[in-house]
């Protein structure tokens, strides 16, 4: 699921994103295509009447272009035209106050001068020659200077405004065209992603399923081993035991000469049974109560209070699946048992955390620990933890120093 939402998230950002550049590409688009237009038209209507009399500012010249000019404005073609010397003077202009007027043209308008090229972009009409056009209104126009000459050979600019209105036009019908053909691209590409999300997610979960039941079978027959291996102690020693010192009482009481020694060896035998029937208690494999994990250690929280051992719990995981929960527990109580046996220790802490998608079962004491190097194989409960939580993919690692306490640490893959 959360495969999905991501899917869709990413696919909503490109669809923002798309429409946004197909937005400024048609804009970019229908400024170049209408300044074109612009230039060209106003070039070919224009030209026949673009003479040296104009440009020594002849009245009939003027008058001449002045007739075509008006007739393009009435036309709704242009808005404005202005055609410029190379001194920066305005040889005619629909604005009739400013003809005849030199302004200073920018270094761009000045290099299409004996060119054919031309320039496009939205006026903001700030110039001091567009004051005209800002007194009738107007606030966005279309602007394009575009070079010429005259039939001589003449260098001249026009410079033309055409209506804003043009270049939204052909935008919006661009976007019309382009959106909904990226946005079924779009929608297929959303479509055929989900479909592979949802066909990969089946098979990961397929994958966590067979994985989950391996790990549960292992669980079982390690349960099994240790419930077998649990009875035939206590079918077997225990009760040998437990007979030898019921034997060696009945003895020590029958001669009196030997009841001391006797004594002594029936204790010590029922010693060893105490200590066979604590390894049991560790071997048999225990159920995760219904309040969860935490509940089930409490037995050996109380028991290390009892002697002197204050033990924190810290559990920062919430979600845990069955097994996950069942394998924190055994470990826990085997770490907590070992610290009750042999780590001396006045203070231990549980602590249950995730990082990067894995279990972090940390079980640490402040005891006395010991050299890793002189360390036997050790108990054989943990030593069957171990080999489980190898098997379901984990790490179960031991650190220890002497005076330096124990930090036994797990590490487990989450269920996704």
């Amino acid at each position: 699921m959360p495969s999905v939402i991501g899917s869709i998230i990413i696919l909503c950002i490109l669809e923002v994103a798309s429409v946004r550049l197909i937005n400024s590409a048609a804009t970019s688009v229908a400024l170049d295509e209408a300044g074109a237009f612009g230039s060209e038209s106003a070039q070919l209507a224009l030209a026949p009447f673009l003479t040296d009399e104009l440009v020594a500012m002849d009245p009939a010249a003027r008058q001449a272009i002045g007739a075509i000019g008006d007739q393009l404005i009435r036309r709704d073609e242009v808005v404005h035209i202005k055609i410029w010397s190379e001194t920066g003077k305005v040889l005619w202009s629909d604005e009739k106050s400013i003809v005849g007027e030199t302004f200073e043209l920018d270094e761009s308008d000045r290099s299409l001068f004996g060119s054919q090229e031309y320039t496009v972009e939205v006026s903001e009409l700030d110039k001091v020659e567009n004051s005209l056009e800002v007194a009738g209104g107007e606030q966005r126009l279309l602007e394009v200077y575009a070079g010429t000459q005259t039939i001589t050979g003449t260098p001249l600019v026009l410079e033309i405004y055409a209506p804003y209105s043009r270049v939204t036009q052909r935008a919006d019908a661009l976007r019309t065209k382009f959106v909904p053909l990226m946005s079924v691209t779009l929608l297929v590409l959303a479509a055929a992603q989900l479909s592979l999300v949802l066909f990969l997610g089946r098979r990961l979960a397929r994958s966590e399923r067979r994985h989950t039941g391996l790990l549960e079978r292992l669980i079982e027959s390690s349960d099994v081993e240790r419930r077998r291996v649990a009875a035939e102690v206590h079918d077997g020693v225990v009760q040998d035991l437990i007979g030898m010192s019921f034997g060696l009482t009945a003895l020590a009481a029958t001669t009196p000469e030997r009841s001391e020694s006797l004594s002594e060896m029936a204790s010590s035998t029922r010693s060893a049974v105490a200590s066979l029937r604590s390894l049991l208690g560790s071997i048999y494999p225990v159920e995760v109560p219904p309040e969860g994990w935490v509940v089930g250690i409490d037995d050996l929280v109380d028991a290390l209070g009892q002697l002197g051992v204050n033990v924190r719990i810290d559990a920062q995981v919430s979600q845990l699946t069955p097994t996950e929960e069942l394998l924190v527990l055994r470990v826990a109580r085997e770490a907590l048992r070992n610290v009750a046996a042999h780590a001396h220790a006045t203070e231990a802490e549980v602590r249950l955390t995730e990082r990067r998608g894995r279990l972090v079962l940390t079980v640490h004491d402040n005891g006395s620990g010991f050299e890793p190097s002189s360390r036997k194989d050790g108990h054989i409960g943990l030593r069957l933890l171990h080999d489980v939580i190898r098997d379901a993919g984990g790490e179960l690692t031991i650190e220890s120093a002497a005076a330096a306490g124990t930090t036994l640490r797990v590490e487990l893959e989450m269920a996704q």
